[in-house]
């Protein structure tokens, strides 16, 4: 078998109703200035394998 580690990163996120970055931990997040829905990802929109250990 193997094992795989994955650090999660929270995304920073512009807000187009407050106008100000978030830091959101998913994807469907809300703003947490302002509670609107409308963000857009502007970094940490990806996925980074820590380690991976196979036999």
């Amino acid at each position: 078998g193997c094992t795989l580690h994955i650090d999660v990163i929270p995304a920073q996120a512009w807000c187009w109703d407050c106008s100000r970055e978030a830091e959101i931990m998913q994807h469907a997040g809300c703003c947490p200035h302002c509670g609107s829905e409308r963000l857009r990802i502007s970094e940490g929109d990806d996925l980074r394998v820590k380690s991976l250990e196979g036999e």
